[in-house]
């Protein structure tokens, strides 16, 4: 069986696009429907990621929109309409300061207890994702 472990994508720059609202919107839900709420937010095609996450939400999701006026309309018809969404609240992205898309996994041995040793492990790891041990 081979395992997906690296994906290489294109990654567009959404400003030169036109995109001018990026969001992320928590939410509190009925969590019995949680699973179909989630499913229904997956199809939106301006929703990029939908994450069930523990703490004082249920879900928190990101969109991204043309405008402010599109991300309005989508938070008052489209999640408006979603059953079991009790609450939301809406973050919206006033500056990006970082925006990173890769990572590195560190090997089993290699506890990374500080941003001392993550610096560390950056600075020796190569830009190409992979397991080790």
């Amino acid at each position: 069986m081979k395992e997906k472990l690296v994906r290489i994508v294109a990654l567009p720059n959404i400003r030169a696009l036109g995109y001018e609202a990026d969001a992320f919107i928590a939410m509190n839900v009925d969590v019995s429907k949680i699973e179909d709420i989630c499913d229904k937010l997956s199809t939106h095609p301006n929703v990029y990621t939908v994450s069930v996450v523990f703490g004082r939400w249920d879900i928190v999701i990101s969109v991204l929109f043309y405008s402010l006026d599109l991300l309005t309309e989508f938070i008052k018809k489209d999640l408006s309409h979603i059953e079991g969404i009790r609450r939301i609240e809406t973050l919206y992205v006033a500056e990006i300061k970082k925006l990173t898309f890769g990572w590195v996994v560190p090997s089993k041995s290699q506890k990374v207890t500080s941003n001392k040793k993550l610096k560390k492990l950056l600075k020796s790891s190569s830009t190409i994702v992979k397991p080790r041990d």
